[in-house]
Protein backbone atom coordinates (compact mmCIF):
# COMPACT_ATOMS: atom_id res chain seq x y z
CA UNK A 1 0.00 0.00 0.00
CA UNK A 2 2.69 2.21 -0.85
CA UNK A 3 0.46 4.94 -1.74
CA UNK A 4 -1.83 4.65 1.29
CA UNK A 5 -0.85 7.48 3.37
CA UNK A 6 0.74 6.03 6.99
CA UNK A 7 -1.68 7.33 9.47
CA UNK A 8 -4.68 6.05 7.26
CA UNK A 9 -3.22 2.43 7.81
CA UNK A 10 -2.74 2.83 11.25
CA UNK A 11 -5.73 4.68 12.52
CA UNK A 12 -7.93 2.04 14.07
CA UNK A 13 -4.94 1.06 16.37
CA UNK A 14 -3.94 5.02 16.93
CA UNK A 15 -7.29 5.89 17.63
CA UNK A 16 -8.12 2.50 19.98
CA UNK A 17 -4.85 3.05 21.84
CA UNK A 18 -6.05 6.62 22.97
CA UNK A 19 -9.77 5.59 23.73
CA UNK A 20 -8.38 2.15 25.35
CA UNK A 21 -5.97 4.41 27.28
CA UNK A 22 -8.40 7.11 28.23
CA UNK A 23 -10.81 4.48 30.09
CA UNK A 24 -7.92 3.34 31.93
CA UNK A 25 -7.00 7.04 33.03
CA UNK A 26 -11.09 6.96 34.27
CA UNK A 27 -10.86 4.00 36.25
CA UNK A 28 -7.36 4.54 38.00
CA UNK A 29 -8.51 8.71 38.45
CA UNK A 30 -11.60 9.05 38.34
CA UNK A 31 -13.75 11.48 38.38
CA UNK A 32 -15.39 8.07 39.38
CA UNK A 33 -13.58 6.67 42.50
CA UNK A 34 -13.43 2.65 42.44
CA UNK A 35 -12.37 0.96 45.38
CA UNK A 36 -10.14 -2.09 44.92
CA UNK A 37 -7.32 -4.43 46.69
CA UNK A 38 -5.18 -4.83 43.23
CA UNK A 39 -5.45 -2.28 41.14
CA UNK A 40 -1.84 -2.33 40.53
CA UNK A 41 -2.75 -6.01 39.14
CA UNK A 42 -6.06 -4.42 36.90
CA UNK A 43 -4.00 -1.34 35.63
CA UNK A 44 -0.68 -4.07 34.58
CA UNK A 45 -2.96 -6.42 32.66
CA UNK A 46 -5.02 -4.29 30.43
CA UNK A 47 -2.20 -1.80 29.77
CA UNK A 48 -0.05 -5.14 28.75
CA UNK A 49 -3.23 -6.14 26.43
CA UNK A 50 -2.65 -2.51 25.28
CA UNK A 51 0.88 -3.37 24.15
CA UNK A 52 -0.54 -6.68 22.73
CA UNK A 53 -2.87 -5.07 20.60
CA UNK A 54 -0.41 -2.55 19.13
CA UNK A 55 2.11 -5.73 18.22
CA UNK A 56 -0.77 -7.28 16.80
CA UNK A 57 -2.16 -4.87 14.83
CA UNK A 58 1.26 -4.46 13.01
CA UNK A 59 1.41 -7.88 12.48
CA UNK A 60 -1.94 -7.63 10.54
CA UNK A 61 -0.35 -4.74 8.66
CA UNK A 62 2.60 -6.82 7.82
CA UNK A 63 0.09 -9.15 5.10
CA UNK A 64 -0.48 -7.86 1.53
CA UNK A 65 -3.86 -6.40 1.23
CA UNK A 66 -5.90 -8.47 -0.83
CA UNK A 67 -8.93 -7.97 -3.31
CA UNK A 68 -12.54 -9.32 -3.84
CA UNK A 69 -13.13 -13.08 -5.58
CA UNK A 70 -16.18 -12.01 -6.87
CA UNK A 71 -15.77 -8.28 -8.30
CA UNK A 72 -18.97 -8.61 -10.67
CA UNK A 73 -21.11 -9.28 -7.70
CA UNK A 74 -19.91 -6.04 -5.73
CA UNK A 75 -23.16 -4.73 -5.48
CA UNK A 76 -25.52 -7.70 -4.61
CA UNK A 77 -24.58 -7.55 -0.87
CA UNK A 78 -25.23 -3.64 -0.21
CA UNK A 79 -28.65 -4.36 -2.37
CA UNK A 80 -29.63 -7.73 -0.48
CA UNK A 81 -28.67 -6.26 3.25
CA UNK A 82 -31.17 -3.11 1.85
CA UNK A 83 -33.75 -5.23 1.02
CA UNK A 84 -33.98 -7.99 3.72
CA UNK A 85 -33.79 -5.25 5.99
CA UNK A 86 -36.98 -3.44 4.72
CA UNK A 87 -38.72 -6.82 4.47
CA UNK A 88 -37.96 -7.49 7.89
CA UNK A 89 -39.24 -4.35 8.86
CA UNK A 90 -42.43 -4.70 9.80
CA UNK A 91 -42.85 -8.26 11.91
CA UNK A 92 -39.88 -6.61 13.83
CA UNK A 93 -41.75 -3.18 14.72
CA UNK A 94 -44.75 -5.46 15.40
CA UNK A 95 -43.28 -8.35 18.21
CA UNK A 96 -40.83 -5.32 19.64
CA UNK A 97 -43.29 -3.27 20.50
CA UNK A 98 -43.59 -4.40 23.85
CA UNK A 99 -45.08 -1.15 25.40
CA UNK A 100 -47.61 -1.07 22.62
CA UNK A 101 -47.03 2.49 21.97
CA UNK A 102 -46.08 5.02 19.07
CA UNK A 103 -42.50 5.81 18.53
CA UNK A 104 -43.28 9.41 19.27
CA UNK A 105 -44.26 7.74 22.91
CA UNK A 106 -41.21 5.73 23.03
CA UNK A 107 -38.55 8.60 22.54
CA UNK A 108 -40.11 10.86 24.80
CA UNK A 109 -40.33 8.78 27.38
CA UNK A 110 -37.31 6.09 26.51
CA UNK A 111 -38.68 4.07 30.17
CA UNK A 112 -41.90 3.17 29.05
CA UNK A 113 -40.32 0.44 26.42
CA UNK A 114 -37.21 -0.38 28.47
CA UNK A 115 -39.47 -1.71 31.27
CA UNK A 116 -42.22 -3.26 29.13
CA UNK A 117 -39.32 -5.91 27.30
CA UNK A 118 -38.77 -7.19 30.88
CA UNK A 119 -42.09 -8.05 31.68
CA UNK A 120 -43.56 -9.11 28.33
CA UNK A 121 -43.93 -12.66 27.10
CA UNK A 122 -41.40 -13.27 24.50
CA UNK A 123 -42.91 -14.91 21.90
CA UNK A 124 -40.94 -14.59 18.72
CA UNK A 125 -38.37 -17.23 18.20
CA UNK A 126 -39.16 -17.84 14.38
CA UNK A 127 -38.39 -14.26 14.03
CA UNK A 128 -35.27 -14.01 16.12
CA UNK A 129 -34.22 -17.34 13.85
CA UNK A 130 -34.52 -15.26 11.10
CA UNK A 131 -32.66 -12.27 12.09
CA UNK A 132 -29.45 -14.56 13.88
CA UNK A 133 -29.64 -16.33 10.23
CA UNK A 134 -29.50 -13.38 8.44
CA UNK A 135 -27.69 -11.29 10.92
CA UNK A 136 -24.51 -10.98 8.66
CA UNK A 137 -26.17 -10.01 5.68
CA UNK A 138 -27.82 -7.31 7.86
CA UNK A 139 -24.92 -5.96 9.66
CA UNK A 140 -23.90 -4.81 6.08
CA UNK A 141 -26.25 -2.54 5.84
CA UNK A 142 -25.27 1.06 7.42
CA UNK A 143 -21.21 0.46 6.44
CA UNK A 144 -21.75 -0.42 2.65
CA UNK A 145 -24.47 2.60 2.41
CA UNK A 146 -21.69 4.78 3.43
CA UNK A 147 -18.53 3.55 2.04
CA UNK A 148 -20.29 2.63 -1.43
CA UNK A 149 -22.47 5.80 -1.62
CA UNK A 150 -21.52 7.47 -4.58
CA UNK A 151 -21.96 4.39 -6.75
CA UNK A 152 -25.50 3.84 -4.97
CA UNK A 153 -27.88 5.12 -7.69
CA UNK A 154 -30.76 7.88 -6.24
CA UNK A 155 -33.97 5.10 -5.67
CA UNK A 156 -31.70 2.34 -4.11
CA UNK A 157 -30.25 5.40 -1.66
CA UNK A 158 -34.24 6.39 -0.58
CA UNK A 159 -34.33 2.55 0.47
CA UNK A 160 -31.37 2.61 2.11
CA UNK A 161 -32.24 5.87 4.48
CA UNK A 162 -35.53 4.29 4.79
CA UNK A 163 -34.01 0.70 6.02
CA UNK A 164 -31.76 2.83 8.33
CA UNK A 165 -34.41 5.03 9.68
CA UNK A 166 -36.51 1.88 10.37
CA UNK A 167 -33.61 0.18 12.23
CA UNK A 168 -32.78 3.32 14.56
CA UNK A 169 -36.68 3.42 14.65
CA UNK A 170 -37.02 -0.44 16.52
CA UNK A 171 -33.92 0.50 18.73
CA UNK A 172 -36.12 3.45 20.21
CA UNK A 173 -39.09 1.13 20.08
CA UNK A 174 -37.54 -1.08 22.99
CA UNK A 175 -35.52 1.40 24.45
CA UNK A 176 -32.06 0.20 24.42
CA UNK A 177 -29.42 2.65 23.12
CA UNK A 178 -27.53 -0.23 21.97
CA UNK A 179 -28.75 -0.12 18.87
CA UNK A 180 -28.26 3.15 17.95
CA UNK A 181 -24.63 2.92 19.36
CA UNK A 182 -23.96 0.13 17.14
CA UNK A 183 -24.89 2.55 13.87
CA UNK A 184 -23.31 5.38 15.27
CA UNK A 185 -20.05 4.14 16.53
CA UNK A 186 -19.76 2.79 13.08
CA UNK A 187 -20.37 5.95 10.77
CA UNK A 188 -16.96 7.71 11.30
CA UNK A 189 -15.06 4.88 10.46
CA UNK A 190 -17.11 3.83 7.01
CA UNK A 191 -16.62 7.78 6.01
CA UNK A 192 -13.27 7.64 6.35
CA UNK A 193 -13.28 4.48 3.63
CA UNK A 194 -15.87 6.57 1.71
CA UNK A 195 -13.83 9.39 1.05
CA UNK A 196 -10.92 7.19 0.37
CA UNK A 197 -12.85 5.52 -2.20
CA UNK A 198 -14.01 8.84 -3.87
CA UNK A 199 -10.37 9.77 -4.85
CA UNK A 200 -9.18 13.35 -4.54
CA UNK A 201 -10.38 16.06 -7.05
CA UNK A 202 -12.23 19.12 -6.74
CA UNK A 203 -14.86 17.92 -4.24
CA UNK A 204 -13.18 16.15 -2.08
CA UNK A 205 -12.32 19.00 0.86
CA UNK A 206 -16.18 19.63 0.12
CA UNK A 207 -16.90 15.96 1.11
CA UNK A 208 -14.75 15.71 3.96
CA UNK A 209 -16.50 18.95 5.32
CA UNK A 210 -19.78 17.06 5.00
CA UNK A 211 -18.05 13.97 6.67
CA UNK A 212 -17.21 16.00 9.47
CA UNK A 213 -20.59 17.40 9.96
CA UNK A 214 -22.27 13.93 9.85
CA UNK A 215 -20.08 12.28 12.02
CA UNK A 216 -20.75 15.31 14.33
CA UNK A 217 -24.72 15.01 14.25
CA UNK A 218 -25.10 11.16 14.65
CA UNK A 219 -22.52 10.93 17.21
CA UNK A 220 -24.09 13.87 19.46
CA UNK A 221 -27.37 12.42 18.85
CA UNK A 222 -27.06 8.88 19.82
CA UNK A 223 -25.43 10.58 23.36
CA UNK A 224 -28.71 13.00 23.50
CA UNK A 225 -31.00 9.79 23.42
CA UNK A 226 -28.23 7.56 25.89
CA UNK A 227 -28.66 10.68 28.48
CA UNK A 228 -32.22 11.15 27.91
CA UNK A 229 -33.24 7.60 28.63
CA UNK A 230 -31.15 7.34 31.70
CA UNK A 231 -32.56 10.11 33.09
CA UNK A 232 -36.13 8.72 31.95
CA UNK A 233 -35.70 5.64 33.74
CA UNK A 234 -34.72 7.67 37.06
CA UNK A 235 -37.50 9.62 36.40
CA UNK A 236 -39.98 6.52 35.93
CA UNK A 237 -38.99 5.12 39.61
CA UNK A 238 -37.90 7.34 41.43
CA UNK A 239 -34.77 7.08 44.40
CA UNK A 240 -35.30 4.22 45.35
CA UNK A 241 -34.10 2.75 41.57
CA UNK A 242 -31.02 0.69 41.47
CA UNK A 243 -27.87 2.08 40.79
CA UNK A 244 -27.37 -0.84 37.72
CA UNK A 245 -30.14 0.36 35.51
CA UNK A 246 -30.48 4.23 36.05
CA UNK A 247 -26.50 4.13 35.91
CA UNK A 248 -26.64 7.26 38.53
CA UNK A 249 -26.42 7.21 42.21
CA UNK A 250 -25.44 9.92 44.24
CA UNK A 251 -24.20 7.54 46.94
CA UNK A 252 -21.08 6.88 44.11
CA UNK A 253 -21.13 10.37 42.76
CA UNK A 254 -20.37 14.26 43.80
CA UNK A 255 -18.86 16.26 41.63
CA UNK A 256 -20.21 20.00 42.15
CA UNK A 257 -21.58 21.00 38.39
CA UNK A 258 -24.71 21.52 37.30
CA UNK A 259 -27.32 18.70 37.14
CA UNK A 260 -27.06 18.01 33.89
CA UNK A 261 -23.46 18.27 33.13
CA UNK A 262 -23.33 16.51 36.45
CA UNK A 263 -25.28 13.25 34.85
CA UNK A 264 -23.53 13.26 31.71
CA UNK A 265 -20.21 13.03 32.90
CA UNK A 266 -21.36 10.40 35.59
CA UNK A 267 -22.62 8.22 32.68
CA UNK A 268 -19.49 8.94 30.30
CA UNK A 269 -16.87 7.86 33.17
CA UNK A 270 -19.08 5.01 34.98
CA UNK A 271 -19.58 3.22 31.17
CA UNK A 272 -15.76 3.47 30.73
CA UNK A 273 -14.56 2.42 33.78
CA UNK A 274 -17.34 -0.20 35.12
CA UNK A 275 -15.60 -2.91 33.47
CA UNK A 276 -12.10 -2.85 35.05
CA UNK A 277 -13.94 -3.37 38.64
CA UNK A 278 -15.82 -6.52 37.62
CA UNK A 279 -12.06 -7.21 36.14
CA UNK A 280 -10.36 -6.31 39.10
CA UNK A 281 -12.80 -9.03 41.18
CA UNK A 282 -12.30 -11.49 38.28
CA UNK A 283 -8.77 -11.83 38.31
CA UNK A 284 -8.58 -12.95 41.81
CA UNK A 285 -10.56 -16.26 41.24
CA UNK A 286 -9.18 -18.96 40.01
CA UNK A 287 -9.58 -20.39 36.66
CA UNK A 288 -12.36 -22.80 35.84
CA UNK A 289 -12.50 -24.31 32.19
CA UNK A 290 -16.12 -23.72 30.55
CA UNK A 291 -15.59 -25.76 27.79
CA UNK A 292 -15.00 -23.21 25.16
CA UNK A 293 -18.19 -21.60 25.30
CA UNK A 294 -18.37 -19.61 28.21
CA UNK A 295 -17.06 -16.71 26.71
CA UNK A 296 -20.48 -16.38 24.90
CA UNK A 297 -23.57 -15.28 27.23
CA UNK A 298 -26.19 -16.73 24.33
CA UNK A 299 -24.40 -19.75 24.45
CA UNK A 300 -24.03 -20.86 28.34
CA UNK A 301 -27.58 -20.36 28.24
CA UNK A 302 -28.76 -22.65 25.12
CA UNK A 303 -26.61 -24.83 26.39
CA UNK A 304 -28.56 -25.24 30.10
CA UNK A 305 -31.61 -25.20 28.16
CA UNK A 306 -30.53 -27.74 26.16
CA UNK A 307 -29.25 -29.71 28.65
CA UNK A 308 -29.37 -29.44 32.21
CA UNK A 309 -26.27 -31.62 32.93
CA UNK A 310 -24.60 -28.23 30.82
CA UNK A 311 -25.91 -25.77 33.67
CA UNK A 312 -22.37 -25.75 35.21
CA UNK A 313 -21.27 -23.98 32.05
CA UNK A 314 -23.30 -20.94 32.68
CA UNK A 315 -21.99 -20.94 36.33
CA UNK A 316 -18.13 -21.42 35.72
CA UNK A 317 -17.77 -18.46 34.11
CA UNK A 318 -15.67 -15.56 35.69
CA UNK A 319 -18.77 -12.99 36.10
CA UNK A 320 -20.98 -16.05 37.43
CA UNK A 321 -18.78 -17.00 40.11
CA UNK A 322 -18.25 -13.33 41.23
CA UNK A 323 -21.61 -12.99 41.11
CA UNK A 324 -21.66 -16.02 43.57
CA UNK A 325 -18.78 -14.69 45.70
CA UNK A 326 -19.68 -11.72 45.84
CA UNK A 327 -23.30 -10.48 45.12
CA UNK A 328 -21.38 -7.95 41.74
CA UNK A 329 -24.59 -8.85 38.69
CA UNK A 330 -22.67 -11.02 35.77
CA UNK A 331 -25.86 -9.81 33.78
CA UNK A 332 -26.74 -6.11 34.68
CA UNK A 333 -22.65 -4.94 35.59
CA UNK A 334 -19.72 -4.86 33.32
CA UNK A 335 -16.79 -7.22 33.77
CA UNK A 336 -14.69 -6.39 30.51
CA UNK A 337 -14.36 -8.64 27.50
CA UNK A 338 -11.22 -9.80 28.62
CA UNK A 339 -13.23 -11.84 32.11
CA UNK A 340 -15.64 -13.32 29.50
CA UNK A 341 -12.90 -14.70 26.78
CA UNK A 342 -10.79 -15.95 30.22
CA UNK A 343 -13.22 -18.00 31.37
CA UNK A 344 -12.47 -20.73 28.19
CA UNK A 345 -8.88 -18.91 27.63
CA UNK A 346 -7.28 -18.20 31.05
CA UNK A 347 -6.50 -14.56 31.62
CA UNK A 348 -3.14 -15.11 29.44
CA UNK A 349 -4.89 -16.64 26.66
CA UNK A 350 -7.71 -13.81 26.66
CA UNK A 351 -4.57 -11.08 25.94
CA UNK A 352 -3.73 -13.54 23.02
CA UNK A 353 -7.29 -13.37 21.53
CA UNK A 354 -6.99 -9.85 21.57
CA UNK A 355 -3.80 -9.19 19.75
CA UNK A 356 -4.50 -11.91 17.44
CA UNK A 357 -8.55 -9.57 17.01
CA UNK A 358 -5.84 -6.51 16.19
CA UNK A 359 -4.40 -8.85 13.91
CA UNK A 360 -7.19 -9.53 12.18
CA UNK A 361 -8.30 -6.04 12.28
CA UNK A 362 -5.36 -4.32 10.60
CA UNK A 363 -5.84 -7.31 7.98
CA UNK A 364 -9.17 -6.51 7.10
CA UNK A 365 -8.72 -2.43 7.42
CA UNK A 366 -6.04 -3.21 4.43
CA UNK A 367 -8.64 -4.78 2.53
CA UNK A 368 -10.86 -2.08 3.17
CA UNK A 369 -8.81 0.44 2.12
CA UNK A 370 -8.88 -1.34 -1.49
CA UNK A 371 -12.35 -0.92 -1.44
CA UNK A 372 -12.72 -4.27 -3.43
CA UNK A 373 -14.49 -6.49 -0.50
CA UNK A 374 -18.08 -5.15 0.50
CA UNK A 375 -16.99 -8.23 3.44
CA UNK A 376 -13.77 -6.40 4.05
CA UNK A 377 -16.16 -3.29 5.23
CA UNK A 378 -18.73 -5.34 7.22
CA UNK A 379 -16.51 -7.18 9.27
CA UNK A 380 -14.22 -4.17 10.05
CA UNK A 381 -17.70 -2.12 11.52
CA UNK A 382 -17.86 -5.45 13.89
CA UNK A 383 -14.23 -5.87 15.47
CA UNK A 384 -14.30 -1.62 15.51
CA UNK A 385 -17.69 -2.59 17.71
CA UNK A 386 -15.39 -5.36 19.56
CA UNK A 387 -12.98 -3.16 20.53
CA UNK A 388 -14.94 0.00 21.48
CA UNK A 389 -17.30 -2.44 24.08
CA UNK A 390 -13.56 -4.12 25.26
CA UNK A 391 -13.85 -2.16 28.34
CA UNK A 392 -17.34 -2.92 29.26
CA UNK A 393 -18.06 -6.85 28.32
CA UNK A 394 -18.37 -9.19 25.51
CA UNK A 395 -21.16 -7.70 23.89
CA UNK A 396 -20.06 -8.69 20.23
CA UNK A 397 -20.83 -12.07 21.27
CA UNK A 398 -23.27 -12.08 24.23
CA UNK A 399 -26.62 -12.11 22.00
CA UNK A 400 -27.21 -14.61 18.86
CA UNK A 401 -27.42 -11.77 16.23
CA UNK A 402 -24.75 -9.71 17.18
CA UNK A 403 -22.08 -13.22 17.25
CA UNK A 404 -23.56 -14.31 14.13
CA UNK A 405 -23.07 -11.07 12.31
CA UNK A 406 -19.09 -10.86 13.79
CA UNK A 407 -18.31 -14.59 12.57
CA UNK A 408 -20.14 -15.15 9.46
CA UNK A 409 -18.88 -11.73 8.33
CA UNK A 410 -15.37 -12.58 9.34
CA UNK A 411 -15.97 -15.83 7.51
CA UNK A 412 -17.57 -14.50 4.14
CA UNK A 413 -14.26 -11.94 4.31
CA UNK A 414 -11.81 -14.42 4.32
CA UNK A 415 -13.75 -16.46 1.85
CA UNK A 416 -13.97 -14.03 -0.68
CA UNK A 417 -10.64 -12.56 -0.51
CA UNK A 418 -8.61 -12.92 -3.64
CA UNK A 419 -6.15 -15.77 -3.82
CA UNK A 420 -3.31 -13.08 -5.04
CA UNK A 421 -2.06 -10.41 -3.37
CA UNK A 422 -3.24 -6.85 -4.36
CA UNK A 423 -0.05 -4.94 -6.89
CA UNK A 424 0.62 -1.36 -6.46
CA UNK A 425 0.26 0.71 -9.30
CA UNK A 426 -3.17 -0.17 -10.82
CA UNK A 427 -5.75 2.21 -11.43
CA UNK A 428 -8.39 -0.13 -10.07
CA UNK A 429 -9.99 2.56 -6.96
CA UNK A 430 -8.70 5.98 -9.10
CA UNK A 431 -10.62 4.05 -12.29
CA UNK A 432 -13.66 3.67 -9.32
CA UNK A 433 -13.73 6.97 -8.66
CA UNK A 434 -14.20 7.77 -12.63
CA UNK A 435 -17.13 5.59 -12.64
CA UNK A 436 -18.19 7.33 -9.51
CA UNK A 437 -18.47 10.64 -10.98
CA UNK A 438 -20.06 9.79 -14.25
CA UNK A 439 -22.68 7.70 -12.47
CA UNK A 440 -23.11 10.73 -10.26
CA UNK A 441 -23.66 13.29 -13.63
CA UNK A 442 -25.87 10.85 -15.66
CA UNK A 443 -29.40 10.95 -15.73
CA UNK A 444 -30.05 7.75 -17.44
CA UNK A 445 -30.89 4.61 -15.93
CA UNK A 446 -28.85 2.20 -17.43
CA UNK A 447 -26.22 0.02 -15.70
CA UNK A 448 -23.19 1.36 -14.40
CA UNK A 449 -20.22 -0.65 -14.33
CA UNK A 450 -19.09 -0.99 -10.25
CA UNK A 451 -16.67 1.63 -8.45
CA UNK A 452 -14.40 -0.67 -7.61
CA UNK A 453 -15.41 -3.85 -9.47
CA UNK A 454 -13.25 -6.31 -10.95
CA UNK A 455 -11.94 -5.74 -14.59
CA UNK A 456 -14.10 -8.17 -16.72
CA UNK A 457 -11.08 -10.47 -17.36
CA UNK A 458 -11.55 -11.78 -13.66
CA UNK A 459 -8.34 -9.61 -12.68
CA UNK A 460 -7.84 -8.38 -9.58
CA UNK A 461 -8.31 -5.29 -8.45
CA UNK A 462 -4.94 -3.48 -7.30
CA UNK A 463 -3.85 -1.07 -4.90
CA UNK A 464 -3.57 2.42 -5.65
Amino acid sequence: MSNTPWWMRYLPLLLFELYLTGSVAVFAFGPLQWTVDNSGTVLSYVLLGQLLILAGYRLGLAFPARGYRAGRFIDLPWKAAILITLVLLPPTWSTRNFAEISLLEALANPALPFHAKFLAELDYQWLSILRTLLAPILALLVPLGLVYWQRIRMPWRVLWLLAVSGRIAVAILTGRAFGIFDVALVVPWMLVLHLRQTGSDRRQAWRACVATATVFVVCASAWAYFSHSRRSRAALAGPEYTDALTGWSERLYGVELPESAERDLYYLSRYLSLGYYGLSGCLDLPFEWTGGIGHSLFLTRYAGLLSPRLDWVRASTYPARLETATGYSSVAAWHTAYAWLASDLTFPGALVFVACAAAVLGLAWCDSLVGANPFAVGFVSQAILFFYYLPANNVRMANPEAAFSLYGLFGLWLWTRHLAAAQPGSSAVSDGARENAAAASSDSGSSTPGSLRSSSDGKEPRLP
